[in-house]
């Protein structure tokens, strides 16, 4: 690391401890658990965030129903809750501040992991 360019595992260790400080600040769920990896690769770098832990409903009924029913076409609302979407949103806007405040460009991405599946955000 040189003093303005700080490696992509540097990044994820300070992201961890923000995720926790969040936690400790009641802005996440406190049963949440982060897995926060890096990859290098040529051409770039790659920080990815999984999130465990999560028990709330991941999809709307209307989504789901609309997923039964095979219907072509986008669905007729949002294909995550609210619930989900908010925090999801707060895990990426910790993940891309601080990848900013680096200055580096690396791509972030964050996936909330639930028995049935896997949610991308």
């Amino acid at each position: 690391m040189t003093a303005d360019r700080p490696t992509p595992a540097q990044i994820a260790k300070l992201i961890r401890a923000d995720l926790k400080a969040a936690q400790a600040d009641g802005a996440l769920d406190e049963a949440l658990r982060f897995s926060v990896r890096t990859e290098t690769f040529a051409g770039g770098s790659s920080i990815d965030v999984t999130v465990k832990g999560y028990t709330g409903e991941t999809h709307p009924a209307e989504y789901l129903d609309w997923q039964k029913s095979g219907t072509p076409g986008l669905p007729p609302t949002g294909w995550k809750t609210p619930e989900v979407d908010a925090m999801t949103a707060a895990v990426k806007k910790i993940c891309t501040g601080r990848i900013e405040a680096a200055r580096r460009r690396i791509h972030n991405s964050v996936c909330l992991e639930q028995t049935g599946g896997a949610v991308y955000a």
